[in-house]
């Protein structure tokens, strides 16, 4: 009798080993399970203070936080202004055609796909690029963050961020407005357009508007809608 004592501790140890086990999985999966709804709720919505939960309705009123507003004038022309970012511009849109939408992270220009390169475009696409404007913060480079002007930032930017694209040149451009653009010709060549290489049209812009932004960077698939956003951009209170 006294031999089956080490056999029944070992089992009862067994036991109380899969139970406690048991206890402390739970709260595990519980906290996997707690994790992935988060998740899904940030995805669905914002996060509203005033109701304490993510709410697609929060989600939607923040996205529209950031839409600008686009004014008919004479002449076919159209002006946006976006007094969150600080700034306007005018474009010319002669058939009510271009598309225009704005997010914290900037603004898109677009139109319709011309016939001869919808087989390049997936089924539902109806719109092209036109003109992207894009706001940022400057990057850390080689552990530097600081820069003395925009143009240097550039500079080092390209050379280290950009292969395959050759930097050839950066050109400063001043608008009616007078503001400072730097218009950057690069040679991209990985690709290439008509037998030759591709030339991308960008320019850079120095912006203080927004807290923790640095640059407007603004690229130009359209040209003829870019020049005359250069043309006219300009800041506002």
């Amino acid at each position: 009798m006294l031999k089956k004592q080490p056999i029944l501790f070992i089992l009862l140890l067994a036991v109380f080993t899969m139970a406690f086990s048991g206890c402390t999985e739970q709260p595990k999966n519980n906290q996997v399970n707690n994790d992935n709804q988060q998740k899904e709720k940030q995805e669905k919505g914002d996060y509203n203070k005033n109701s304490n939960q993510y709410d697609p309705d929060q989600k939607q009123a923040n996205e529209n936080e950031w839409q600008g507003e686009i004014i008919k004038e004479e002449g076919d022309r159209k002006r946006y202004r976006n007094e969150k970012f600080g700034f306007e511009f005018k474009f010319l849109d002669k058939n009510d055609s271009i598309e225009v939408d704005s997010s914290k992270n900037g603004v898109f220009l677009g139109g319709p796909i011309p016939k001869e390169q919808l087989k390049y475009y997936a089924d539902k696409e109806t719109t092209t690029p036109y003109v992207y404007i894009d706001i940022y913060e400057y990057s850390s480079i080689n552990g530097v963050s600081e820069y003395e002007n925009l143009k240097e930032y550039l500079k080092v930017g390209w050379n280290n961020y950009q292969t395959p694209a050759e930097l050839l040149s950066i050109k400063k451009v001043t608008n009616k407005n007078n503001l400072i653009f730097f218009k950057v010709n690069t040679r991209v060549s990985g690709l290439k357009r008509d037998g030759g290489y591709y030339n991308p049209l960008e320019y850079y812009l120095k912006y203080n508007k927004i807290k923790n932004k640095d640059y407007i960077h603004i690229r130009c698939p359209k040209k003829e809608v870019c020049d005359e956003i250069i043309e006219s951009f300009k800041f506002i209170k």
